[in-house]
């Protein structure tokens, strides 16, 4: 669908122009029902039943999910484990808050968390298609010793080519898997520097 309707990178977008036709739909439907239905009882019974079916469709999934603060992902308790002054980058490249809280317990640095309109954030675009070839060297550029790669972030992150989409990193010949875990994969950057090229400075 993505190669037919670019405009639509995000499927979650597609859903929100069929929803809206499928609501046309069910309006005209509804109407036609409702004039066959002389009874105002009916009617009323109808029609709670009707919002009552709606309500449990849209009704917010309980209980909200949460983030387990006392029990840390395996991935971070290696990484904490590593000695050196380097930095990583969690994949997908995007602002995830559960990266910059689980920081405090690998103490690495983070190439994620660039602010819009900086130099960082120019370099960060060069840099947020894992697959691009000039992606290791940059990231090497920037000090980036391991990579954290999250496939099932990828299912849901907007800051990727085609949301949904998991990149195979395999085929990135500039990273080299070194452990796995249940959640996520580690690749260490093993490519030689490649220094970014931005429109603006970084001064």
């Amino acid at each position: 669908m993505y190669r037919i309707a670019p405009m639509f990178r995000c499927y979650a977008r597609f859903g929100i122009v069929v929803m809206l036709c499928v609501s046309a739909l069910a309006g005209i439907g509804l109407a036609s029902i409702l004039e066959k239905i002389r009874s105002s009882k009916r009617r009323r019974i109808f029609l709670s039943v009707i919002f009552l079916l709606i309500f449990i469709e849209f009704a917010p999934a309980l209980p909200a999910p949460m983030v387990n603060a006392v029990d840390p992902p395996p991935v971070y308790e290696w990484l904490a484990k590593q000695e050196g002054d380097f930095t990583i980058a969690e994949y997908p490249l995007e602002d995830d808050q559960e990266y910059f809280f689980w920081q405090r317990i690998h103490q690495k640095r983070l190439v994620n968390g660039a602010q819009p309109g900086t130099y960082a954030d120019e370099v960060r675009k060069e840099i947020i298609d894992i697959l691009k070839p000039e992606t290791p060297g940059i990231l090497k550029y920037l000090g980036t010793r391991y990579i954290i790669f999250h496939p099932d972030k990828y299912l849901k992150s907007e800051d990727v080519p085609v949301i949904g989409e998991v990149p195979d990193v395999s085929k990135q010949r500039g990273l080299k898997l070194i452990k796995t875990f249940e959640d996520a994969g580690v690749y260490e950057v093993v490519v030689e520097p490649i220094k970014p090229k931005t429109r603006i400075n970084a001064n």
